[in-house]
């Protein structure tokens, strides 16, 4: 009894510890182009590590739940608030997820763990309006003083208003270069002033796919080594917001109609599923008219 009081209160210690610091974290949308402003934005990757608050004593979750990191790790850390990815390595997330929720770890264990910096929400201890890059800049200094060894400032790329007419091609150039050596994706986020917590109107996430379903009402036939088979199947999907993934209000309820034609190998194409039959597919972004880009089967529904 005393042991699950003690967990209880701990937690809540936490807890109040984020509401006190105001870290509430900003969260970011799935990459639309039409939602992107013309301001000066800077992009990064986007690491699949753990995503963990430094408040300037403790580490947490951006939901605000403990990570209990040993000592001899915090203590690298600024006694200012940091925001960033705790990371292992590429195709590591299983292992850096399961020691981020070890109520005892060691030192050890943390060795090779790095703390990805991609922002100071706080802007150290000084002027909570600062811009993204200031902040930066704050995160810069304190790693080029101290020097600690598992602390490292994510690489930001800047793209100034001009090039957003050419946005997806620089996007998708840079997406390339870290799906190259196993990365997840990029992270974009204007350089405003200010950190603005919670579900951001402008800062996107982009990956190389993002799941969807969407229900089966036709297909279209194939040519040349496809005749006789289907060429792609034609899909039927309503637009709604999900956690994920916001659209334009305007999109919203919308019924779509597009052609998934990638992803399908000659058996399916032989035996399609059938009408009817909802699917998961991979897409990569919208059009304009809020159809879904790059499409590809992944399987059906459930399985």
């Amino acid at each position: 009894m005393c042991i699950r009081i003690f967990i209880f209160l701990r937690a809540f210690v936490f807890v109040c510890a984020y509401n006190v610091f105001g870290l509430e974290v900003v969260e970011f949308r799935v990459y639309q182009q039409e939602l992107v402003d013309s301001v000066r934005y800077l992009v990064s990757e986007k690491y699949d590590g753990v995503r963990g608050v430094w408040d300037s004593k403790h580490f947490m979750t951006k939901r605000g739940n403990p990570i209990n990191a040993p000592k001899c790790f915090t203590q690298q850390l600024p006694p200012f608030a940091l925001d960033g990815e705790l990371w292992l390595g590429y195709g590591r997330f299983e292992e850096i997820q399961s020691l981020a929720n070890m109520q005892d770890s060691t030192c050890e264990q943390w060795r090779d763990v790095k703390y990805l910096v991609f922002d100071a929400p706080s802007c150290g201890i000084k002027d909570r309006q600062c811009t993204l890059s200031e902040r930066l800049e704050e995160v810069r200094i304190f790693l080029h003083t101290h020097n600690p060894p598992n602390v490292r400032l994510i690489t930001q790329h800047i793209l100034e208003p001009q090039d957003l007419h050419t946005l997806d091609s620089h996007l998708q150039a840079m997406l390339n270069e870290v799906l190259k050596y196993g990365g997840e994706g990029l992270i974009i986020r204007p350089d405003e002033r200010g950190y603005r917590a919670g579900r951001a109107k402008n800062a996107f996430k982009l990956k190389a796919y993002t799941d969807s379903e969407c229900r089966i009402i036709g297909y279209t036939q194939g040519n040349g080594r496809l005749r006789g088979k289907i060429g792609a199947l034609v899909c039927e999907q309503v637009l709604q917001s999900g956690r994920d993934v916001l659209i334009p209000s305007i999109w919203h309820n919308k019924r779509i109609t597009f052609k998934i034609g990638s992803g399908l190998n000659d058996t399916l194409r032989a035996n399609p599923p059938k009408i009817g039959t909802i699917i998961t597919y991979q897409y990569n972004g919208f059009s304009k008219n809020g159809i879904p880009k790059h499409t590809r089967f992944v399987r059906i529904y459930g399985e």
